[in-house]
């Protein structure tokens, strides 16, 4: 393949879109293989569930950020701009690195008869990426699922996260709540699993499957002050207080998981002023600030039911388009 530009890069990669989820890790495993398994060679916090993903994520790479780290992010979808969703210390990937990484990618995949979808490609891409620029840790969300989400190619897991469960791809992922945690804990190989507060059938599964789990205690995390202009979490974990401007308690549950999370990665020495500092980057790359109305078109009841709720309470509105 002839050397190309960002946005031919860019077509590259979507033209082998068939249109169609696939699931399974044989490609995508291969093409790491053709890469000398980048993927295995950062330590990684990996994070599945059904709702909370990317604000988890961001708090949790944010901290690590602020404690020191060289912390590569991999993102579904992206928020802003295409390149979001790869980034190393909350800066996006260059176009030319994202171009010039897609080059070499391009010439093992032009050599595989099953060619891997987009997401498999951006996903080999986002563990090069990481691998090439010498990251100590990388945070990556599960695209959908976990146990054969094309993310879980990766083993050197020193951390693994579950936000809140509920239905969500059920043709995929199983009509049940314990069939959706079966698949979603996939990503645990061996790592310490800390999970948000569940319902009752998705913490029986934890409970039956997961020797080293850490439930994220939210009694511990408390709103004192709740409106748009702040947010005020009380924090019981023995770090100081966090201020966090925007208005959602829905993110106590993620909080209480991030900050347990945090503590369970092996080999991280994050201080209580890390932590704050953090939480302060992080928000501000949320850019939530100043919404008061939404209009949703997510199929996940329980994400829109929390948000409904905060929004509400404080005197906004949410449409279900």
């Amino acid at each position: 393949m002839i050397k190309v530009d960002y946005l031919q890069a860019r077509d590259y990669i979507a033209n082998g879109n068939s249109g169609k989820i696939v699931l399974g890790l044989d490609r995508v495993r291969k093409l790491c293989e053709f890469l000398g398994n980048p993927q295995d060679k950062v330590k990684l916090i990996h994070i599945s569930g059904t709702n909370g993903k990317g604000s988890v994520g961001t708090f949790i790479a944010s901290v690590l950020t602020a404690s020191g780290y060289k912390v590569g992010r991999y993102t579904s979808p992206d928020v802003l701009n295409y390149r979001d969703k790869f980034s190393i210390n909350g800066q996006w990937i260059s176009e030319d690195e994202f171009a010039s990484l897609t080059d070499v990618i391009s010439r093992f995949v032009d050599k595989m008869p099953d060619r891997p979808t987009p997401f498999e490609i951006e996903t080999a891409l986002a563990y090069y990426y990481f691998e090439q620029n010498d990251c100590d840790f990388a945070v990556v969300e599960c695209g959908m699922g976990g146990k054969e989400d094309a993310t879980n190619v990766a083993d050197n897991k020193v951390l693994s996260v579950l936000t809140s469960v509920a239905f969500d791809h059920t043709q995929f992922l199983g009509d049940t709540l314990e069939k959706i945690t079966e698949q979603k804990i996939g990503i645990v190989k061996g790592s310490p699993l800390v999970s948000a507060s569940q319902y009752p059938e998705v913490l029986a599964v934890l409970k039956d499957k997961i020797s080293d789990l850490t439930l994220a205690d939210v009694s511990k995390i408390v709103n004192t002050k709740l409106s748009f202009e702040e947010t005020i979490f009380e924090n019981r974990y023995r770090h100081v207080d966090s201020l966090v401007k925007m208005g959602a308690d829905i993110k106590v549950i993620g909080k209480a998981a991030i900050i347990t999370g945090v503590k369970k990665i092996y080999g991280a020495k994050v201080s209580a002023t890390d932590l704050r500092g953090g939480a302060a980057m992080a928000v501000a790359g949320l850019g939530a600030e100043g919404i008061t109305e939404i209009t949703d078109v997510e199929h996940i009841d329980r994400g829109y039911e929390n948000i409904e709720k905060v929004l509400t309470s404080m005197g906004g509105k949410i449409t279900r388009a």
